[in-house]
């Protein structure tokens, strides 16, 4: 395979591994300046049965679409192009460079408790969006989750194994079954019975963190034999808070565990919300430039009005440019909880949300309350 230019256009030059749907490699795409590089997935069917391969091109074709779907999210790789080549599939996609959250676990093996709701934090959005387009990853480890090289934002790789869930559905069996993927550790009982749903991947992240909190591979954690939970606790340092997220997120049962992504940051959000101080009117007022204080009258005016659609749109641009994608859950939920809130009022609770990362918190704030005099 190495050289062998593929669709006329993917000339093939390295190889990155094997599994179990074939190889992957990475190629140059000779039709776009520069010849980019990218990732060639060659799935090859290993059966001549006509019905089989006839099932296999019909389930790659629906998954090429789900991947043209989710590669519209930032920290998702583009699908590029899928075809068939001498009855062999192909799928193209965006190569991330840059390193394996995997790696830097070994670097690091025991992550403290703020470096942990961090990863949470910018991993959750990521399910949420692909949750929302029906689709479980299944396989939520840390080898799946590169460090991009670019602006350092986490990307979740290694879709090969997704399914539609209405195609988890079987038309000859009464409950739904679909094929056993995912990693020793990080698989929820109810996925190694083939029938996951969008909190099996909450489950998988779950232990991640356990990983990342512990310096332990999940299986080399100890079960409850009666309830089939996880004992992690006492390998760990956490606040009582946290591990209550925590071990809801990885309980065994999963009927008892977080359904979503989004109730996940909630639970996360209101963590720290009793020990924050939000920023004061005045405070926010002495952030912004000289130029725009000047006019403070009409600051204090402009400022007052309650809060638009259009405004709020832009603090979610402005946010998202500076913490990522929760930013449309910080600002929807702020939204939500105080619809007639005045703009001014709305800077200083969502500021108040990120007041983590003070310098993050004065950019938001100088940006939206310069932008309110322009």
């Amino acid at each position: 395979m190495l050289g062998k230019i593929l669709h006329g256009r993917y000339q093939v030059f390295q190889g990155l591994g094997s599994g179990g749907f074939g190889q992957t490699y990475v190629a140059r795409d000779l039709h776009r300046p520069g010849y980019p590089k990218c990732v060639v997935k060659h799935l090859q069917p290993n059966t001549d049965n006509p019905k089989f391969l006839s099932t296999a091109k019909r389930l790659f074709n629906s998954e090429a679409e789900i991947l043209e779907h989710l590669g519209r999210h930032d920290q998702i790789p583009q699908l590029l192009a899928y075809f068939e080549e001498e009855n062999d599939l192909f799928l193209v996609q965006e190569l991330i460079e840059g390193y394996s959250l995997e790696t830097e676990l070994l670097a690091a093996p025991r992550w403290n408790e703020n470096q942990v709701i961090q990863l949470l934090r910018e991993v959750l959005p990521i399910l949420d969006f692909i949750h929302h387009h029906n689709v479980i990853h299944r396989d939520i480890n840390p080898s799946n989750l590169i460090r991009r090289q670019a602006d350092g934002k986490l990307v979740l790789i290694d879709f090969g194994a997704v399914k539609q869930i209405q195609q988890l559905q079987s038309p000859e069996a009464q409950t739904p079954k679909t094929v056993i993927v995912g990693t020793m550790g990080f698989i929820p009982r109810e996925q190694s019975l083939g029938q996951p749903n969008p909190s099996s991947d909450i489950y998988a992240l779950g232990m991640l963190a356990i990983q990342a909190l512990s310096g332990l591979h999940p299986s080399q954690l100890e079960s409850n034999p009666q309830t089939g939970d996880v004992i992690w606790q006492r390998h760990v340092r956490v606040s009582a808070e946290f591990s209550e997220v925590l071990g809801r997120m990885v309980v065994a049962n999963f009927r008892h565990r977080y359904m979503c992504a989004i109730d996940v940051l909630d639970a996360l959000q209101n963590l720290d919300r009793p020990i924050r101080s939000a920023p004061s009117i005045r405070s926010i007022q002495d952030t912004v430039p000289k130029r725009v204080t000047n006019g403070s009258d009409r600051l204090l005016d402009q400022a007052s009005q309650t809060c638009d659609e259009q405004f709020v749109r832009q603090c979610e641009q402005d946010l998202a440019e500076l913490v990522g994608p929760i930013a449309t859950f910080i600002v929807q939920k702020a939204i939500k909880s105080y619809p007639q809130i005045s703009r001014l009022e709305f800077v200083r609770i969502v500021s108040a949300e990120i007041s983590d990362n003070p310098q993050t918190a004065l950019k938001f704030q100088q940006r939206i309350l310069s932008g309110i005099l322009q």
